[in-house]
């Protein structure tokens, strides 16, 4: 579990500090805060070695190759918008204290970096493969010394005939490493853990009842699940009135819970990042959301960490959990007018936590 965590210059913070984590963990704010920014380097640094990679294949979701530009330095690097201000000479450094102890995640860009790419602009050579690399250096307890690492992206092109066809492989040196934690992030509008296939190991585990019952309370017409497959495709279907729905089509809240139980079960014994937690799901309903995240977070030893704009959200949320001890923490986010400046954070638990709501202190 994490119990503290540091940044420093990694998207718009130059630097951010938060202490005292609970089991849930809210992040709130304006929009121009860094509550999601916060929640991508808490996956970065539980990928470790892999932060590389993840960072442009798990954080640039929907981003076609044929939108991305390749240069040595700039802005126009797909690393570039990891770095504070886009400044790719600097350092991104993730510092957490955690139950394994302390743990560090730096990236920098490598100096090393060859070549050119401007996809989807001028023409490029056939079997050009320009590349732009980035070094992961890892330091925890157990090593005296930190463990560096290198990953690459290589672009390949082939032309045929007017069409220039591009592939992008990522090459890790050395070719093993291990994420320091499971981690899942679930971000709303972008697809999510594979429902289908981890319901299907939930069953095989024995653990299919605890996400059914969950729906339920969310929507008491379920009566069953299922994964049938449609168009050589598998895809969880809910059985409502006898008939057997597509999830997809059983609205927002069922299918925000569901996404984070399953992505939950796919994290056991790490962490899940949920941004914009409860979006979809009926004020009505919320408590329910949180009692189904809570009890599921216990019973998976998973840690949750959430960003949120609702205090209805943050209302139920304390209505549920903040009678535990230790088990929720809210930390109000505020950017700094100076970009080299702090992001000020200020924590909420407890006691502190309960006055602030009852004083209706604006929280979001």
């Amino acid at each position: 579990m994490y119990r503290s965590f540091r940044v420093d210059g990694f998207r718009g913070h130059h630097s951010a500090e938060f202490a005292d984590f609970g089991i849930v963990n809210i992040l709130t704010g304006l929009n121009d805060a860094g509550k999601t920014s916060i929640l991508e380097a808490l996956f970065l640094h539980s990928s470790g070695p892999l932060a590389g990679a993840f960072a442009v294949q798990a954080l640039r979701p929907g981003r076609r190759q044929d939108e991305i530009a390749v240069t040595p330095a700039g802005i126009d690097d797909p690393w570039a918008p990891l770095f504070h201000n886009f400044n790719v000479d600097g350092e991104i450094k993730l510092d957490a204290t955690t139950s394994k102890g302390p743990q560090t995640v730096a990236l920098t860009q490598d100096k090393g970096t060859d070549g050119q790419v401007a996809i989807g602009g001028k023409p490029i050579t056939d079997n050009q493969q320009p590349r732009t690399s980035i070094n992961v250096s890892v330091k925890t307890e157990k090593t005296l010394l930190p463990e560096q690492f290198r990953q690459s992206m290589i672009f390949h092109s082939s032309s045929t005939g007017t069409a220039t066809n591009i592939s992008l492989e990522f090459r890790l040196d050395p070719p093993q490493g291990e994420a320091l934690w499971k981690a899942a992030i679930v971000k709303p509008g972008v697809l999510g853990a594979d429902l289908a296939a981890v319901y299907s190991e939930m069953r095989k585990r024995s653990a299919g009842n605890a996400l059914l019952e969950a729906i339920q309370k969310i929507d008491d017409r379920i009566s069953h699940i299922e994964v049938l497959s449609e168009n050589g495709r598998s895809q969880l279907h809910a059985e409502v009135n006898g008939q057997l729905i597509p999830f997809e089509l059983l609205g927002d809240g069922p299918n925000a819970v569901a996404q984070y139980l399953v992505s939950m079960w796919a994290a056991r014994d790490g962490v899940l990042l949920i941004d914009e937690v409860g979006s979809g799901v009926h004020y009505s309903v919320l408590e329910t959301m949180w009692n189904s995240i809570y009890r599921a977070a216990k019973r998976m030893n998973v840690q949750v960490f959430a960003t949120s704009h609702s205090q209805e959200a943050l209302v139920a949320a304390h209505r549920v959990i903040n009678d535990r001890q230790d088990a929720l923490a809210v930390y109000r986010m505020r950017r700094s007018p100076s970009s080299e400046a702090s992001t000020r954070v200020t924590r909420y638990a407890g006691a502190t936590l309960t006055s602030a709501i009852e004083a209706n202190a604006e929280l979001r």
